[in-house]
Protein backbone atom coordinates (compact mmCIF):
# COMPACT_ATOMS: atom_id res chain seq x y z
CA UNK A 1 0.00 0.00 0.00
CA UNK A 2 1.15 3.56 -0.78
CA UNK A 3 2.39 5.46 2.27
CA UNK A 4 1.96 9.19 1.56
CA UNK A 5 4.98 11.43 1.96
CA UNK A 6 5.13 14.45 4.25
CA UNK A 7 4.58 16.59 1.16
CA UNK A 8 1.37 14.70 0.31
CA UNK A 9 0.04 14.94 3.85
CA UNK A 10 0.77 18.67 4.17
CA UNK A 11 -0.72 19.35 0.74
CA UNK A 12 -3.98 17.59 1.64
CA UNK A 13 -4.27 19.41 4.97
CA UNK A 14 -3.51 22.84 3.42
CA UNK A 15 -5.92 22.24 0.57
CA UNK A 16 -8.70 21.32 2.98
CA UNK A 17 -8.08 24.46 5.04
CA UNK A 18 -8.19 26.68 1.95
CA UNK A 19 -11.35 25.07 0.58
CA UNK A 20 -13.04 25.49 4.00
CA UNK A 21 -12.22 29.21 3.82
CA UNK A 22 -13.65 29.31 0.30
CA UNK A 23 -16.83 27.51 1.33
CA UNK A 24 -17.22 29.91 4.29
CA UNK A 25 -17.06 32.89 1.93
CA UNK A 26 -13.77 34.31 3.23
CA UNK A 27 -11.68 33.71 0.11
CA UNK A 28 -12.24 32.83 -3.51
CA UNK A 29 -9.91 30.18 -4.92
CA UNK A 30 -8.66 31.20 -8.36
CA UNK A 31 -6.21 28.47 -9.36
CA UNK A 32 -4.80 25.18 -8.10
CA UNK A 33 -1.78 23.30 -9.45
CA UNK A 34 -0.30 19.96 -8.44
CA UNK A 35 2.82 19.36 -10.51
CA UNK A 36 5.20 16.41 -10.65
CA UNK A 37 8.45 17.20 -12.45
CA UNK A 38 9.71 13.89 -13.79
CA UNK A 39 13.00 15.36 -15.00
CA UNK A 40 13.99 16.59 -11.53
CA UNK A 41 11.83 14.18 -9.54
CA UNK A 42 10.28 17.02 -7.60
CA UNK A 43 6.76 18.02 -6.59
CA UNK A 44 5.12 21.42 -6.44
CA UNK A 45 1.67 22.33 -5.18
CA UNK A 46 0.23 25.82 -5.41
CA UNK A 47 -3.12 27.33 -4.65
CA UNK A 48 -3.98 30.94 -5.55
CA UNK A 49 -6.82 32.89 -4.00
CA UNK A 50 -8.09 36.36 -3.24
CA UNK A 51 -10.31 37.76 -0.56
CA UNK A 52 -14.00 37.71 -1.50
CA UNK A 53 -14.36 41.44 -0.78
CA UNK A 54 -11.00 42.44 -2.32
CA UNK A 55 -10.07 40.51 -5.42
CA UNK A 56 -7.36 42.87 -6.68
CA UNK A 57 -4.52 41.10 -4.84
CA UNK A 58 -3.80 37.48 -5.66
CA UNK A 59 -2.24 35.39 -2.90
CA UNK A 60 -0.48 32.11 -3.67
CA UNK A 61 0.50 29.31 -1.30
CA UNK A 62 3.34 27.15 -2.66
CA UNK A 63 4.57 23.90 -1.20
CA UNK A 64 7.39 22.02 -2.89
CA UNK A 65 9.66 19.05 -2.30
CA UNK A 66 12.82 18.08 -4.14
CA UNK A 67 14.38 14.71 -4.83
CA UNK A 68 16.26 14.89 -1.51
CA UNK A 69 13.00 15.06 0.44
CA UNK A 70 11.37 12.25 -1.54
CA UNK A 71 14.33 9.91 -1.25
CA UNK A 72 14.70 10.64 2.48
CA UNK A 73 11.19 9.28 3.00
CA UNK A 74 11.15 6.42 0.52
CA UNK A 75 14.58 4.90 1.14
CA UNK A 76 15.15 2.82 4.26
CA UNK A 77 18.38 4.69 5.02
CA UNK A 78 16.98 8.14 4.11
CA UNK A 79 18.12 11.10 6.19
CA UNK A 80 15.40 12.06 8.68
CA UNK A 81 16.44 15.73 8.58
CA UNK A 82 15.54 15.86 4.86
CA UNK A 83 11.93 14.72 5.33
CA UNK A 84 9.41 17.48 4.66
CA UNK A 85 8.75 20.25 2.17
CA UNK A 86 9.57 23.89 1.51
CA UNK A 87 7.02 26.66 1.68
CA UNK A 88 6.59 30.10 0.19
CA UNK A 89 3.74 32.56 -0.06
CA UNK A 90 3.33 35.12 -2.83
CA UNK A 91 1.37 38.36 -3.06
CA UNK A 92 0.78 39.69 -6.58
CA UNK A 93 -1.17 42.46 -8.24
CA UNK A 94 -0.92 45.74 -10.09
CA UNK A 95 1.49 48.46 -8.96
CA UNK A 96 -1.51 50.35 -7.55
CA UNK A 97 -2.50 47.37 -5.38
CA UNK A 98 0.85 45.87 -4.38
CA UNK A 99 2.40 49.13 -3.24
CA UNK A 100 5.74 49.70 -1.53
CA UNK A 101 3.82 50.48 1.67
CA UNK A 102 1.93 47.16 1.52
CA UNK A 103 5.16 45.30 0.78
CA UNK A 104 6.76 46.95 3.82
CA UNK A 105 3.79 45.88 5.99
CA UNK A 106 3.87 42.31 4.70
CA UNK A 107 7.62 42.04 5.32
CA UNK A 108 7.17 43.37 8.86
CA UNK A 109 4.27 40.97 9.48
CA UNK A 110 6.21 37.88 8.36
CA UNK A 111 9.41 39.06 10.05
CA UNK A 112 12.75 37.36 10.21
CA UNK A 113 14.22 34.88 9.36
CA UNK A 114 12.16 34.86 6.17
CA UNK A 115 13.68 35.57 2.78
CA UNK A 116 11.89 38.19 0.68
CA UNK A 117 12.01 38.72 -3.06
CA UNK A 118 10.24 41.61 -4.77
CA UNK A 119 9.55 41.26 -8.47
CA UNK A 120 8.50 44.16 -10.69
CA UNK A 121 6.92 43.01 -13.92
CA UNK A 122 6.49 45.28 -16.93
CA UNK A 123 4.31 43.40 -19.40
CA UNK A 124 3.52 44.76 -22.84
CA UNK A 125 0.17 42.93 -22.60
CA UNK A 126 -1.06 43.54 -19.07
CA UNK A 127 0.90 46.55 -17.83
CA UNK A 128 2.98 46.87 -14.69
CA UNK A 129 2.55 44.53 -11.76
CA UNK A 130 4.45 43.56 -8.65
CA UNK A 131 5.01 40.42 -6.58
CA UNK A 132 6.35 39.79 -3.12
CA UNK A 133 7.63 36.26 -2.50
CA UNK A 134 8.06 35.21 1.13
CA UNK A 135 10.26 32.13 1.52
CA UNK A 136 10.63 29.98 4.58
CA UNK A 137 14.26 28.96 4.27
CA UNK A 138 13.89 25.71 6.19
CA UNK A 139 12.07 22.44 5.81
CA UNK A 140 8.50 22.32 7.01
CA UNK A 141 7.83 18.92 8.56
CA UNK A 142 4.77 16.91 9.48
CA UNK A 143 5.47 17.74 13.13
CA UNK A 144 4.48 21.31 12.24
CA UNK A 145 1.09 20.32 10.82
CA UNK A 146 -0.82 22.15 13.58
CA UNK A 147 1.12 25.32 12.74
CA UNK A 148 -0.03 25.06 9.13
CA UNK A 149 -3.57 26.12 10.04
CA UNK A 150 -2.28 29.14 11.95
CA UNK A 151 0.02 30.05 9.06
CA UNK A 152 -2.84 29.91 6.54
CA UNK A 153 -5.11 31.98 8.78
CA UNK A 154 -2.29 34.51 9.24
CA UNK A 155 -1.65 34.59 5.47
CA UNK A 156 -5.31 35.38 4.80
CA UNK A 157 -5.33 38.01 7.59
CA UNK A 158 -2.36 39.84 6.04
CA UNK A 159 -4.53 40.59 3.01
CA UNK A 160 -7.07 42.46 5.15
CA UNK A 161 -5.21 45.74 5.80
Amino acid sequence: MFDPTAFDNMKVVAEGLFYDLDLNGVISIKERNDIIDLARLSRKYSLSFSLKERSNILATFRLYARLEQLSAELLANGAAEQRGAFLEVVYSGSEQDVTKERIRKWKAAWGQPRMFETRNIDSSLSGKSCELVVRFERLITEDMMDDLQQLIEFFVATLKD
